[in-house]
């Protein structure tokens, strides 16, 4: 799960970072491209690992649940970092307990929508055509 959501959120993360240095429709459009392409490069690399812990198929649902669980607690720790806001703990049980909602949120807000769609899609739909050892 944690690799999921460290692919994913630490990418956005690495945007967030370069926020200004490109137009916004250019910056929106490679977190779209780029954000689904960081979790899919970590799905290939563990669906060639011969880990007989889990099946390739929970390892793609355990990434996607991490990402849309983990959602909220990275849009939590950027208010904490861009704007040195202070999070309450009532917030944050609030947020995470709502995590598919917030999730949406966030990531409509930090413009990660789009990645988010497409990664979850490809979550989703890899392990019904993926052949073993894939």
């Amino acid at each position: 799960m944690l690799l999921g959501g460290i692919c994913f959120w630490g990418s956005d993360a690495l945007f967030m970072a370069a926020g200004g240095l490109v137009p916004l429709r250019v910056w929106l459009v490679a977190k779209s491209i780029l954000l689904p392409a960081a979790v899919v490069t970590a799905v290939l690399a563990i669906s060639r690992s011969n880990s007989p812990g889990c099946s390739p198929p929970l390892r793609c649902w355990l990434m996607l649940a991490g990402i849309w669980i983990l959602g909220p607690a990275y849009s939590l720790l950027v208010n904490r970092a861009y704007y040195a806001r202070g999070v309450e703990l009532g917030e944050i049980l609030f947020t995470i307990a709502l995590f598919p909602l917030s999730t949406i949120v966030y990531a409509t807000y930090s413009g990660a929508l789009g990645g988010l769609a497409i990664a979850s899609v490809f979550l989703v739909i890899y392990p019904l055509f993926a052949r073993p050892g894939d």
